[in-house]
């Protein structure tokens, strides 16, 4: 009975989808930053930046969890399956390019997200292809 135990576990653990957590961005200005990727030139109507609520009108608590970016730290980018970012940027971005658009903290703050989306408001759009993040050894600065 044990042994089934095991083996079940071993199979449940093989059948698994890795993440692919390769690309890291990396925050190098002295700004606190916000990011979203995007499959084409233009940012999500759905706002990456749930996790945020007011204490009052001047106060905002950011989670952790949000795509978020404190100055010069960096986090990792995640997806599930292998090899799975560069199916991603080459299967399903328009031209196989990734878009990563860089909001700084006053924008995100200052302006409804519906205004951001209908008027495509960003501080910096960055694009990569495969290759170009291959040569980056798959890490992304934003200075």
């Amino acid at each position: 009975m044990n042994r089934c135990i095991l083996m079940l576990l071993i199979i449940l653990a093989c059948a698994c989808d890795p993440i692919d957590k390769k690309i890291e961005l990396s925050n190098k200005s002295s700004d606190v930053i916000f990011y979203s990727t995007s499959v084409n030139d233009s940012i999500m109507s759905r706002s990456p930046f749930l996790n945020a609520f007011k204490i009052n009108q001047s106060d905002t608590i950011w989670d952790e969890s949000s795509n978020l970016l404190l100055s010069d730290s960096s986090k990792f980018l995640t997806i599930i399956g292998k090899h799975a970012w560069e199916d991603y940027i080459n299967k399903r971005c328009r031209d196989s390019t990734l878009r990563i658009f860089i909001f700084n903290k006053e924008l995100i703050e200052k302006v409804p997200w519906d205004t951001i989306v209908s008027k495509q408001l960003y501080t910096r759009k960055l694009t990569y292809k495969v290759k170009d993040l291959k040569k980056l050894n798959w890490r992304v600065e934003y200075k």
